[in-house]
């Protein structure tokens, strides 16, 4: 389900990997003076860590764990006699 928080969180996901894109895009380019692939590898740095955050951190996106739906598992065993 979208909610706002879920919106702005892959809003903001989808912004940082175009500024990675970018970043990588000028790796070895002529404006390249040394610097871009440690600067790309600091963009995706920073893209893994909002994706991190959006999948290890289910309230980032707004699912809040206390208010959710039920997720609860019911086992039922058979009863008897146990042997053992």
């Amino acid at each position: 389900m979208k909610t706002a928080q879920s919106v702005k969180a892959i809003e903001e996901i989808m912004a940082q990997a175009q500024v990675y894109a970018s970043a990588w895009s000028l790796v070895g380019s002529r404006i390249d003076e040394g610097d871009e692939l440690a600067n790309a590898q600091e963009q995706k740095a920073a893209l893994r860590a909002l994706v991190e955050r959006a999948v290890l951190e289910p309230v980032f996106i707004g699912f809040d764990m206390a208010t959710g739906p039920d997720m609860s598992v019911e086992i039922q065993l058979p009863l008897g006699r146990v042997e053992g």
